[in-house]
């Protein structure tokens, strides 16, 4: 049906313990869009880094999948390759 990717990088060099992830792909196979199971998905990632991590972080193509996330309620923000902003969500400490 799909499958979500991501990585603890551990503790950030500059913050000290602080750690970070990465999303690095949510792929839903185009017989399953629309079902729910991207958004089962975002909400299993979101829930295993936010016991994990204190930022979680992605990119995201501007007209295939931002809209997606956006729907979501996330916003992405420029980053140097314009045609994928960067998603980013900042969990409590």
């Amino acid at each position: 049906m799909g499958y979500a990717v991501m990585q603890d990088y551990g503790p950030h060099l500059r913050a000290g313990r602080v750690h970070h992830a990465r999303l690095h792909d949510l792929y839903v196979d185009p017989a399953n869009r629309r079902t729910g199971v991207g958004r089962a998905l975002m909400a299993a990632v979101t829930t295993w880094a936010s016991t994990r991590v204190r930022h979680l972080e992605w990119q995201a193509h501007h007209e295939r999948s931002a809209p997606f996330y956006e729907a979501l309620g996330h916003q992405g923000a420029p980053c140097p390759q314009p045609d994928y902003p960067t998603f980013e969500i900042e969990f409590p400490a």
